[in-house]
Order: C-alpha cells, then structure tokens, then sequence
C-alpha cells in the first residue's frame, strides 16, 4: 500500500524530517466536522514540551503493521504553545483512497503511542504591532487558528484582527464555536466567513457570504497597506488571494504564505 501524504515535505538542510523522535500518547480525539477531526497529543514521559511558534508543524511517525513500516507526515499544529500538550487537526480526503491522513482519521485512537519530533517552520505569527489579518481555505485555517489563539492570550492586545475563512458549507465550518468564544473575549476580533453552499443558513449568520471570499463583499472591513496578511490554502486559492492583495497595494513584506 502506497500512502499519498495530504502536506509536502521539502526536504532542505533548513526544512528537513527530525530524527529527534519523541513518543506521545493520543489523550484525546475530537470530531470538530465530518470531516476534520483533532487529536490532543501529550508526552509519554510527561516531562514539558518545547515551546514553539504558532503556525509551525511537526513531524509524525507512525508503524503500520500490515507493511511492518513506518510512515512519516508532517501535520500543522493547531493550538498555541503550552507545556501539557500538541493539537492536531487531520481532514479526510474522500477523493483518495491511500491516503495518511484517512489512515490517521480511521485507526488512530485514544491512549495510542506517536512518535513526534520537534516543532519546525517558517511560516509563524509574526512578533509586531500590526494589525492581523488571516485569510484561509476549507483545512488551510489550522496553523492559523494557532495565531489567533495565541493573540488570544494576549492581555493588552492593541492590535485588530480580521479571520476571513471560506469552506464549502455551514456544516463543514470547523472550529465555527471555538472562534465565535474567543471573539466574544476579543473584542479586536471580526470573523468574516465565505460559504459555497447552504444559501439559507447563510441569511441566518452575520458576517456570513455566499461563494468564494471577495473581499469588495465585505462593508464593514477594508484591507490597510500596513497590516500583515497570512494566507493558507490550496495553491489556486493562495496565489489568487495574493494577486488581489498585491493589486491593493499591499507590499509583499507584509503578506505570509502557506500552500497545502
């Protein structure tokens, strides 16, 4: 069986799979959509975790017995940093049969041991006082939602924060709640959501779209030639949010990148 891994992996001498393998116990597994769902992972050993940067990944390794292999993939992790524990979020692909992430999705379970190295990447929460801006597609809003959970966390938070998320529906929004909790906390905070279907559900929401994101659809909010932007998504749907941004102005050191 040949796994078809759901994020590439650069191999580089800056971006390189760890060999630094720690085992971790899956303490916890959230269904957060049909499609998507998270896993809390702690240390065997319970001794703290790094810290690391939001927006970063790790690298998982996982020994799949009927292949008697091993299997690596790299995943986004999807919470700020802390001392207990590392979330992950996997989305299935129903399009692709031998896929990690659907093996990961189906046979992955509570009080199961990973192997995981180090907190690695480039695309992070910048350190600054702009403004924030984050833009994403469908699973693109994981590494994401780790930014925006460690603004969160912030208390003199100066800056304002605008989510902008497209999906294909209301029913397959994940972490719909968790960010509408800590809007309700932050008040620096605009959600703005971009749905492909459920025309009426839409109706029914504030802030809520029908279609692709379209940035001139939203009156409440206009981007600024001085915030940072994070975009992460499909290469189509990154390349095309940059060129609208670019033709906005926005210079290209304030734009921040990650395709899946």
């Amino acid at each position: 069986m040949i796994f078809e891994s759901q994020e590439e992996v650069v191999f580089t001498e800056e971006n390189k799979l760890s060999t630094e393998w720690r085992s971790f116990v899956v303490k916890c597994k959230v269904e957060e959509t049909e499609e998507i769902t998270s896993f809390y992972l702690e240390p065997q050993n319970e001794e703290e975790l790094p810290e690391y940067i939001s927006g970063q990944s790790v690298d998982i390794r996982i020994y799949i017995p009927k292949e008697n292999s091993c299997i690596i993939s790299t995943h986004s992790l999807s919470c700020t940093s802390n001392k207990v524990f590392f979330r992950i979020s996997v989305t299935r692909d129903f399009r692709i049969e031998n896929n990690f992430n659907n093996y990961f999705y189906d046979h992955i379970n509570e009080g199961d041991i990973l192997e995981l190295a180090p907190p690695y990447g480039k695309f992070v929460l910048q350190d600054t006082a702009k403004n924030k801006v984050f833009i994403s597609e469908g699973f693109g809003q994981v590494s994401l939602l780790a930014m925006i959970e460690t603004l969160d966390l912030e208390n003199n938070l100066i800056e304002e924060i605008v989510w902008i998320h497209e999906c294909k529906s209301i029913d397959f929004h994940a972490f719909k709640s968790k960010l509408k909790g800590i809007s309700n906390d932050c008040k620096n905070l605009k959600i703005f959501s971009f749905y492909k279907e459920n025309k009426s559900a839409v109706n029914n929401e504030d802030y809520c779209f029908i279609g692709e994101i379209d940035i001139n659809k939203i009156k409440d909010w206009k981007p600024d030639l001085d915030s940072e932007y994070y975009i992460c998504g499909s290469n189509l749907f990154v390349n095309k949010q940059i060129l609208s941004l670019y033709n906005r102005g926005i210079g290209k050191e304030n734009v921040f990148i990650s395709k899946i």
